[in-house]
């Protein structure tokens, strides 16, 4: 339900340190596997600002993990903990110190019956510049996030031959900020989701489905106007080839229900899509789609945006990958019921990995992004005028047990 962006810096080291994939050999205890992981990245990051001021700096990422995964049959127990340490050497100001603790249970009560929990703690950070970062701060805004989610499941799913099944799911979020408190005040929330799936099988691997779902966003700044809800109604198709292909794609409506009568009602068409398409057994490819309004990110009461990206991995050899990744974002800021702003984003990453020994890997990595924005039946306030052209190269390793 809830989408939170770390753009920047801190979401290319996410997506650059997994793609070196060492294969650990899991230490024991008890009935649970534990995988411990270590990485190391440096970055060379020509404008770390996003604000084409070109301020550059040589980033070092530590970022050691652990996972501790237990399964009998087909029940299954997962606990994860990942810290990341940021060090910039032109800017000390950016350094951070990120954690995240997530927890997940998947129990299979009987044959149609089952049950997914997941409780997750993220100590983080929005790097200046970031479309959502605070305006003209010395250091990044530093915040929290905790959630719990649960889904319950009914019915036997189309490759097992069963008819219809449906899911019930719900969440609850609470974000919070530490710091630049004049500007992130604003952005406290809590929030609360409830939903629903059902599926009828139409063919062997294929399901047609029906969604309805409902989240409430409470700011906690008392002045707040941006309270609201919202409420999606979908439909569409999910399917499951193997390893060949599986994907979703719904399609429908959004509304969103301001507290505030001054900012009217909203509605808008929706898409939801992914797929993943795998033509070798050696290449694989993903797609996903989305469309939507979502919260503000400024001083606009929302955002029309539609989301769209493409990745490609290919092993060369045994030891040898790549990867490529493509995500592009067309967003209108919305203001007193008009659009105020234009904004586009587009990011490129290519990656190259080697592994050296079973437990030991490297790689190299590029990226490419830029962000547009177009003032529109008005002046562009200097202060969000966020244009900027980035360039990021990096080398990390990757060991395991």
């Amino acid at each position: 339900m809830m989408y939170f962006a770390k753009a920047g810096l801190v979401a290319v080291i996410i997506a650059i340190i997994p793609s070196v994939q060492a294969e650990p050999a899991p230490l024991k205890w008890g009935e649970a596997d534990v995988i411990p992981k270590a990485a190391v990245a440096f970055t060379y990051d020509d404008d770390i600002l996003s604000d084409d001021t070109d301020v550059e700096s040589l980033v070092t990422i530590v970022n050691p993990s652990i996972y501790v995964v237990s399964q009998k049959n087909f029940d299954k127990y997962s606990l994860f903990y990942d810290l990341k340490s940021g060090t910039y050497a032109s800017s000390s100001n950016d350094n951070y110190l990120d954690q995240q603790l997530d927890g997940k249970a998947h129990v299979e009560l009987d044959s149609r019956n089952r049950l997914d929990i997941n409780l997750n703690y993220i100590d983080s950070h929005v790097e200046r510049g970031s479309v959502d970062s605070s305006l003209g701060v010395t250091e990044p805004d530093e915040y929290n996030v905790s959630v719990a989610a649960i889904k319950y499941g009914y019915g036997v799913n189309a490759l097992q031959g069963g008819t219809a099944r449906f899911d019930v799911f719900s969440n609850i979020l609470a974000r919070r900020y530490s710091n630049n408190i004049s500007q992130t005040a604003k952005r406290e929330l809590d929030s609360n989701a409830l939903g629903g799936t059902l599926y009828y099988r139409v063919a062997p691997k294929t399901e047609l489905l029906l969604e309805v779902k409902r989240a409430n966003y409470d700011y906690k700044l008392s002045t707040s106007l941006d309270n609201n809800d919202e409420v999606f109604y979908l439909t569409g198709v999910t399917w499951d080839g193997g390893a060949w292909t599986s994907g979703t794609i719904k399609v429908g409506s959004q509304k969103k229900y301001f507290d505030d009568q001054g900012k009217g009602d909203v509605e808008s068409g929706a898409l939801e899509a992914s797929m993943k398409f795998s033509p070798k057994s050696y290449s694989h490819f993903t797609f996903s789609a989305q469309v939507k309004a979502g919260e503000a990110t400024g001083d606009e009461d929302y955002i029309e945006g539609a989301y769209s990206s493409v990745s490609w991995r290919h092993d060369w050899k045994e030891r040898i990958n790549s990867r490529f990744s493509y995500s592009y974002s067309d967003e209108d800021l919305i203001d007193n019921n008009k659009v105020s702003s234009e904004r586009k984003s587009t990011a490129i990453r290519i990656a190259l990995n080697y592994q050296f020994r079973r437990w030991l890997s490297l790689g190299l990595a590029y990226r490419f992004s830029n962000r547009t924005n177009k003032a529109v039946n008005q002046p562009l306030d200097p202060v969000y005028d966020r244009d900027f052209s980035r360039n990021q190269y990096t080398i990390n390793l990757e060991a395991t047990l």
